[in-house]
């Protein structure tokens, strides 16, 4: 998400939210277990990749 999503946060709106979804996944990373995406870091990645979509 990080890598290709700032390639598609191509205006202010979406760079916003892209911003604020990395570190909610930060909590995720490296991890041996990882727990299930809570529903906000759920609800701002299909934001983010609506967003993207509709800009393609």
């Amino acid at each position: 998400m990080t890598k290709y999503g700032r390639l598609l946060a191509e205006d202010k709106r979406r760079k916003e939210i892209l911003e604020q979804l990395i570190p909610r996944l930060e909590r995720y990373k490296y991890k041996k277990t990882v727990p299930p995406l809570d529903e906000e870091t759920k609800r701002f990645m299909k934001l983010f990749i609506e967003m993207s979509h509709d800009a393609l």
